[in-house]
């Protein structure tokens, strides 16, 4: 597994164990054990976990010399202060145990004159397995110095807030979390149809019920250095979710461009699914599908599954009216003024905008102006009947 790297240097141990203990003179040591790790957020999370861990071992701790703190988010309105760069040192069981941090240099290493393999082993397996990011919400972006992380909230939407019909939300639902929780494998889906549809619903759903259940959600909105993000990943966060939201922008067919240097990393962040450490779920949305690599759209073992998310049947717009109008009913009339148009959610979510900014200026019940909310709508998005100019 790649990872951070742990080198050890091997000390001759010595039954001489002055320099244990507070008492007596202080007895330089030599690095026992140095992390280095491939990129600052490798280097920060591993200094949490670290610093976290020595800090409720020891009964004392004193830092010695000059140092540097930088804070690191580990929840979504929460930090921590850590040492960016010092010496700290931690009392032990009665003995002393030297700390180094030099996040500039991606360094971090402990000294002691007794052994210290168990607590390093410790130390690793924590980082892995209980690191503050695991179970949490992560946008990853691209940073300055490479990969850079904000932690977002849970998701509100429900599955039983999508209309979608029964047997598809069920197959997205079985190829997504329940392979985290029962099949124990990767997968890889595709959510493809028009802007507006519910793909994005369809995502953020799936991030509430990865969370609820006690893994971590990955969202990226943009092209990130996905090697790099390939091993944090297999190294700190898996068994996980992926979200790749309009992956039509860095995935466009080299039939069309020529060339997309931008591909090959992607394609072997997707080609590794099955060989992740632990299982790893992703899941992708576009509202071109044509414009995408064959080799991403049509590849099984990448995206085993494609969902067409259409606009709704006008069986399904009934219900859809329901759920995003819950304080009123809908008439007959009303129905049949949204349906024939491809309206999709997001059209039925604006006639909502709509509908509420009508009742609150001309100072009337939302259903009596809700009529006029479908027309300004129809009039501003509906095929053959924009026109320019301003429409009230």
């Amino acid at each position: 597994m790649i990872g951070v790297k742990l080198i050890i240097q091997n000390q001759r141990e010595r039954p001489d164990r002055r320099g244990d203990s507070l008492e007596g003179q202080p007895v330089e040591c030599k690095p026992s054990h140095i992390w280095t790790a491939p990129d600052l957020l490798t280097a920060k999370l591993t200094a949490c976990v670290i610093q976290q861990r020595l800090r409720e071992l020891s009964s004392d701790h004193l830092i010695t010399g000059e140092a540097l703190t930088v804070e690191f988010p580990v929840g979504e309105n929460e930090s921590v202060a850590l040492l960016g760069f010092g010496s700290t040192a931690y009392c032990i069981n009665g003995r002393l145990l030297s700390y180094q941090v030099d996040l500039s240099h991606l360094t971090q290493s402990l000294s002691a004159r007794f052994p210290i393999g168990d607590l390093v082993d410790e130390l690793k397996t924590l980082v892995r397995a209980q690191n503050p990011y695991r179970g949490k919400h992560l946008l990853f972006e691209n940073g300055d110095c490479g990969l850079d992380v904000r932690i977002l909230p849970c998701p509100t939407t429900e599955w039983s807030k999508i209309s979608l019909p029964e047997k598809l939300a069920d197959d997205i639902q079985d190829n997504t979390s329940f392979q985290l929780t029962d099949v124990h494998q990767s997968n890889g889906i595709l959510l493809y149809g028009p802007p507006g549809t519910g793909k994005s619903l369809i995502c953020q759903a799936v991030i509430r019920d990865t969370l609820k259940k006690g893994f971590t959600a990955c969202t990226l909105y943009g092209y990130v250095d996905f090697l790099a993000l390939r091993e944090f990943i297999d190294n700190f966060l898996s068994p996980c979710v992926v979200i790749l939201e309009d992956v039509d922008s860095f995935t466009e067919s080299r039939l069309k461009t020529g060339r997309n240097p931008g591909l090959a990393p992607f394609l072997q962040f997707l080609s590794g699914i099955q060989a992740w450490s632990e299982p790893v779920v992703t899941v992708a949305t576009t509202n071109y599908i044509d414009l995408i690599d064959d080799a991403v759209a049509k590849r099984p073992m990448r995206f085993n599954r494609r969902y067409h998310i259409a606009p709704p049947e006008p069986a399904v717009v009934e219900e859809m009216l329901e759920k995003i109008f819950p304080e009123m009913t809908w008439t007959p009339v009303m129905i049949q003024a949204c349906q024939g148009l491809d309206l999709t959610g997001a059209h039925f979510s604006e006639i909502r905008r709509t509908a509420l900014t009508l009742a609150k200026r001309q100072q009337r019940p939302l259903p009596e102006v809700v009529m006029d909310a479908i027309q300004i709508v129809k009039t501003h998005f509906s095929p053959g009947q924009r026109r320019a100019g301003f429409s009230p």
